[in-house]
């Protein structure tokens, strides 16, 4: 910032030295290359961080346009993320309901069979015991006839 500051003053002293133009009280006559030289030194002694901030000041709206995008990337991916993992979500609660659904018709359908099964199973021993009595009373006939005889 010396340097510039030195810069400024060279230009300023220079200026006020310079001859008035003819016809003018504003206007004066300056070497053109002295003030060229000045202005060279003057630009070249500025620090870096000037000249960044007026490349980013030429473009800024090309960096405005570029965050806008990456937000906007960033806003859609977060989004069809979002959406997948609703839709995964969505597909587990409904195979968990249909688990459940199916279970329910396996325990419906288990209890009918075991239910069928045993009716089954009783009238089958109903019949033979009925006719075991029915063999025993034969039996019993045959042998009092026997007895008889």
């Amino acid at each position: 910032m010396d340097n510039i500051e030195m810069f400024m003053n060279e230009l300023e002293s220079e200026l006020l030295k310079a001859k008035k133009s003819a016809f003018s009280t504003t206007q004066v006559v300056v070497d053109k290359h002295l003030m060229l030289d000045l202005v060279s030194r003057l630009r070249s002694s500025l620090p870096p961080v000037i000249r960044e901030a007026a490349a980013i000041k030429r473009d800024h709206d090309g960096i405005i346009a570029q965050a806008n995008d990456f937000a906007k990337k960033t806003i859609e991916t977060a989004q069809a993320e979002a959406a997948k993992l609703i839709s995964e979500n969505e597909i587990v609660a409904q195979a968990r309901a249909d688990s459940e659904r199916m279970l329910g018709e396996a325990d419906e359908n288990y209890r009918k069979m075991d239910y069928d099964a045993r009716f089954l199973a009783y009238k089958i021993l109903d019949e033979n015991e009925k006719m075991l009595k029915d063999f025993i009373a034969q039996i019993s006939e045959n042998k009092k006839k026997l007895a008889e005889d």
